[in-house]
């Protein structure tokens, strides 16, 4: 009997050492990231609805590194739904919107499905902390956005491709003043190893 209870302790006390190693490690027992999901960075500024464009929006991401990356555009009510994909590049990009591609400079990543709004990006993809990543549709998008007169988000800039026609090229809306999208950047925490 004592032999007995030897025995189930000792498998209790390695079950429990796996279930622990599993909660504290990177991937945890399902190999994803268990941690929660979190706002990386969120704009809401005065809402000034424009037309559908093709966008572009410079992120400025600080603390850690993140992954299971999602992006939403604050579209307006009753507006066309988000369609088409979203790139993530390293570098801002001022060409033709015709040119929005994998082939890109800076390119990333691309997102692999629109959800609830959100483009969803593979879980492997990473941002990571001090570093400036532009996002850039290639379908145009109904979207909300600053005041021409206020910059309120100091860690980006928003750009378009111009009105009416999607191949112009890219360029900041409003240099001297900069503007900024309503949208919202969230993901993971990776932990540190």
């Amino acid at each position: 009997m004592v032999q007995s209870m030897r025995r189930l302790m000792l498998v209790w006390v390695a079950a429990s050492a796996v279930a622990c190693s599993d909660r504290n490690s990177a991937t945890g027992p399902s190999g994803g990231n268990p941690a929660p999901m979190q706002t990386i960075v969120e704009v809401t500024a005065a809402r000034v609805q424009t037309s559908p464009v093709v966008l572009e929006q410079s992120v400025a991401v600080t603390g850690g590194s993140f992954n299971d990356i999602r992006f939403r555009w604050q579209v307006p009510t009753g507006g066309e739904p988000v369609t088409g994909n979203l790139y993530i590049l390293t570098q801002e990009y001022l060409g033709e919107a015709s040119g929005v591609n994998p082939a890109m400079p800076g390119f990333l990543a691309r997102s692999v499905r629109v959800e609830a709004g959100d483009y969803v990006f593979d879980s492997g993809v990473t941002l990571r902390g001090g570093t400036t990543y532009w996002f850039v549709t290639d379908r145009t998008v109904g979207f909300f956005s600053s005041q021409g007169d206020t910059d309120v988000y100091p860690g980006g800039d928003l750009y378009t491709a111009g009105l009416g026609d999607v191949f112009h090229r890219f360029y900041v809306i409003n240099p001297s003043q900069r503007i900024d999208a309503n949208f919202k950047l969230t993901g993971k925490v990776v932990p540190v190893q």
